[in-house]
């Protein structure tokens, strides 16, 4: 039920190809980062498997997909070390920002977090303490075809959206407030 990355990319392609370069980040493009090492070193973290590989083989630099940002440059590598360890950046608040997890994309309403322990992506209302982040998606190549099927297949139902990506109970209220603008 979820699109597979392939349809993922096809389907930006076919939408947004024809707008460029007016319209620009759209799109799922190779190459990724040529390496994770720097980053995790620099946030003292091991970045899990399935966000690894998708940021290697793909640009989110300044990949937009629906309502939800990866990225406002084009070295997402240097937007996740910022996004994580700017003090006027601290999606966590006061004091240190939770160990093993690390903001990975924005939307309107939430901050992305990924748990660098468990693989499992989170959101988190903004303005909200990272105590009260839900689990949303059991893994990051989970999370990213969830929230493109329903920002490129509006008709997917959000509920059903949320079992295929493993989203426990708590978490299915961001799944069907998940629109695209």
């Amino acid at each position: 039920m979820l699109l597979t990355l392939d349809e993922i990319r096809a389907a930006l392609d076919a939408r947004f190809a024809p707008l460029e370069p007016a319209t620009a980040g759209y799109r799922l493009r190779a190459p990724g980062l040529a390496s994770v090492e720097p980053v995790e070193a620099a946030l003292g973290v091991r970045l899990p498997e399935t966000f690894r590989a998708l940021v290697t083989a793909w640009d989110f630099g300044s990949l937009t997909i629906g309502p939800t940002a990866f990225g406002f440059a084009t070295d997402y590598a240097a937007e996740l070390v910022d996004g994580n360890t700017a003090p006027d950046l601290a999606w966590w608040g006061d004091g240190a920002r939770p160990a093993g997890r690390l903001a990975v994309a924005y939307s309107d309403e939430h901050a992305i977090l990924l748990d660098c322990e468990t693989g499992a992506v989170l959101a988190l209302g903004h303005g909200r303490p990272p105590s009260q982040a839900v689990a949303v998606a059991r893994d990051f190549q989970a999370w990213l075809r969830g929230v493109a099927t329903r920002a490129l297949r509006p008709e997917a139902e959000a509920d059903a959206v949320a079992e295929a990506v493993g989203c426990p109970a708590d978490g299915r209220p961001y799944w069907r407030a998940l629109t695209t603008p």
